[in-house]
């Protein structure tokens, strides 16, 4: 793991971080930007997870701190070797179904997602499952991925669910307005099909609450067509 400080840069203006925009370090590319670490009390940016384009088994966590400008694409301060010899944000492990993975302290679970893979041999059953014996009942798990965030953090990637007061998902997310503060002024929602996306911009003081991959409106459904929309020009990978 490299334990250098991040190089800290002094931003005077506002960045948008979209997600799924081309990432890139001091010295060349490096790939794209997967997901954002939020401080949901202080509705902070904290970190960003990045990776090379479509790998997530190779992304890497790194603080927001890092981040020179982001103006269609990110540019870091960091160079590409130092990114790769931070420690991968992924985690795997072998857990009993109805079970919570425990990333050691310090650490909490963001996204999470369980593989499906077929074994084979005695206490196997096939698609991605095993059991276990417990008295008087069989104990199934499976092989189980996570990302480890910091503790306290939520992690939102892109297409997270955007959900309204009255409980409907009204878009996803497509990414933030940050400060120089790394404070989140805004969240970017997607809105539309393949060629009628929207973007609307909502004001942080309209989020209610921020878990990992959701956040809740204060806003009920019908009331979200109000905040400023423009035509989303830019497409996913």
């Amino acid at each position: 793991m490299n334990h250098q400080p991040p190089t800290v840069i002094n931003r005077t203006a506002s960045i948008r971080l979209i997600e799924g925009a081309i990432v890139e370090a001091a010295d060349g590319m490096f790939g794209e930007l997967a997901d954002v670490i939020i401080d949901p009390t202080r509705r902070r940016a904290t970190h960003l997870v990045v990776q090379p384009l479509h790998r997530h088994d190779q992304a890497r966590l790194i603080p927001v701190d890092a981040v020179a400008s982001s103006d269609g694409h990110v540019i870091l301060s960091w160079s590409t070797d130092r990114i790769r010899h931070t420690q991968p944000i992924e985690e795997t492990d072998f857990i009993r179904l109805g079970h919570w993975p425990h990333p050691d302290a310090g650490w909490d679970v963001g996204n999470m997602s369980v593989i499906a893979r077929p074994y084979f041999g005695a206490g196997e059953i096939g698609l991605g499952l095993r059991y276990h014996e417990v008295p008087g009942r069989p104990s199934y798990m499976a092989t189980t991925t996570y990302d480890r965030i910091p503790a306290g953090t939520a992690e939102i990637r892109r297409a997270s669910d955007v959900v309204s007061r009255d409980d409907h998902v009204v878009g996803h997310v497509d990414g933030f307005v940050v400060d120089p503060d790394n404070v989140i002024s805004h969240v970017i929602l997607e809105r539309g099909h393949l060629w009628g996306h929207r973007e609307v911009t909502i004001p942080m003081s309209e989020v209610e609450s921020v878990v990992s991959d959701r956040i809740r409106l204060r806003a009920a459904s019908g009331e979200v067509r109000e905040f400023p929309t423009v035509s989303s020009h830019h497409r996913r990978r």
